[in-house]
């Protein structure tokens, strides 16, 4: 058993406390749900690792996203001036500063239509949006050893990782899960079924890491030689040998999940905030 057994630990912690806090929230309501999320991330992550729910902001003013970010709290800034980890208001977070973002459902809906907020495929498009958006920061390279310093050593391959060394990670964590809207909440053996079939019929890019109720990941893997799915890098990297894998995780899903996150996170080393372009333009506009 690793560390004692760190994951069955942790799974029962997640546990405990979504059946403390359900005591005081509904959870059918979403934010409620987003912010009982934050308080259980903010007690498992290191404090450099800031939470907060809202957007994430372009320098141009674009933004994505309407849920869980995560981002340096210790080097780079919000760009709204609240108390730290007041969870019930939505923060703007820089682009430059976003590690990862989550999309949380207490239910998902594995068929909903895009226009149904709670579906796989609504989801989905969320955190695409914000990778889409994250995309237009500058890109950290392995020559990059300080967002301050760069080295002329080349590169080393990195087969099935991201090219740059600061994707955001991606990712959908709901608590249960219905095929459609209305429908029965799917058993463990039915809701890896219906994921099965939804990962092969779905064209919208996935995210890093799908939790889809206590015993069900999605996940990016790669194949060994005799074909067994097996966990590699944290990301999903589109024309590489990684593949979409339903992972059944008995009971488990949730503390494997937020292990995978971290994962994430620990690899991610982000750039440097165009400070130079903000002072500028600040006094440029002084006038």
């Amino acid at each position: 058993m690793i560390y004692n057994d760190y994951l069955k630990k942790l799974s029962q912690a997640i546990k405990s406390r979504f059946d403390q806090i359900s005591t005081h929230y509904n959870f059918d309501k979403g934010d409620e749900f987003e912010i009982a999320l934050c308080s259980i991330l903010r007690e498992i992550l290191p404090s450099k690792y800031g939470i907060s729910r809202g957007h994430v902001v372009s320098k141009e003013g674009n933004s994505a996203g309407d849920d869980i970010i995560i981002y340096d709290s210790f080097r780079l800034p919000t760009l709204r001036i609240f108390p730290n980890e007041s969870f019930d208001r939505k923060q703007d977070i820089p682009i430059e500063a976003v590690y990862a973002y989550v999309e949380a459902k207490y239910t998902l809906h594995i068929h909903g239509k895009e226009n149904d907020y709670q579906s796989l495929l609504k989801a989905s498009s969320q955190v695409s949006a914000v990778k889409k958006l994250c995309n237009q920061r500058e890109a950290r390279t392995e020559q990059d050893i300080h967002p301050y310093f760069r080295s002329n050593l080349p590169p080393s391959p990195r087969p099935d990782w991201p090219a740059y060394m600061n994707p955001v990670f991606g990712a959908i964590f709901s608590l249960q899960v219905r095929n459609t809207p209305g429908s029965e909440l799917l058993s463990s053996k039915a809701a890896t079924e219906s994921l099965v079939g939804s990962c092969l019929g779905n064209k919208t890019p996935f995210p890093d890491l799908i939790i889809a109720g206590e015993s069900n990941l999605i996940l990016p893997c790669v194949s060994t030689q005799d074909n067994k799915p097996i966990i590699h890098a944290p990301f999903f990297v589109p024309n590489s040998t990684t593949s979409v894998e339903v992972m059944p995780a008995q009971n488990i899903a949730f503390a494997t999940g937020i292990c995978f996150l971290l994962y994430a996170l620990d690899s991610i080393q982000l750039g440097r905030m165009p400070w130079e372009e903000i002072i500028n333009d600040g006094l440029k506009n002084n006038g």
